[in-house]
């Protein structure tokens, strides 16, 4: 039985490493990059292996828009989770480039898991 590829692509380590704890934990396989520059040739080389992305808004090197419509761009069935912590507008903005859901920072497991399990049900 393999295991469902969660791609995570956060600019602060500690919360890169403790989405791959909760993920792990919960049956999942992840793999970490802590901006789009490196993530993106990894998604390139790997998207079909990749099961969900789960994806700050706010990268250093490159915006929340710019990342999802090249993603897109790679696999238009890409399925993406926002993580964010500003919330306000933002639901609807990630919705409008393709986002499946919206997960507000600080992230709890019980959340983390349902929107996982939901955008690997559709």
């Amino acid at each position: 039985m393999s295991k469902e590829l969660i791609l995570i692509i956060d600019d602060e380590k500690a919360i890169c490493d403790i989405l791959s704890q909760m993920l792990d934990k919960s049956g999942f396989t992840t793999i970490c990059f802590y901006n789009f520059t490196t993530a993106k040739p990894y998604y390139e080389k790997k998207h079909a292996d990749v099961d969900v992305v789960l994806m700050d808004l706010n990268l250093p090197d490159v915006n929340g828009e710019e990342a999802i419509v090249e993603l897109k761009g790679i696999n238009p069935d890409v399925k993406i989770i926002i993580l964010s912590g500003y919330i306000n507008g933002e639901s609807q903005y990630g919705s409008n480039f393709g986002a499946k859901r919206l997960i507000q920072k600080p992230v709890n497991i019980i959340d983390l898991e349902k929107a996982v399990s939901d955008v690997l049900e559709e």
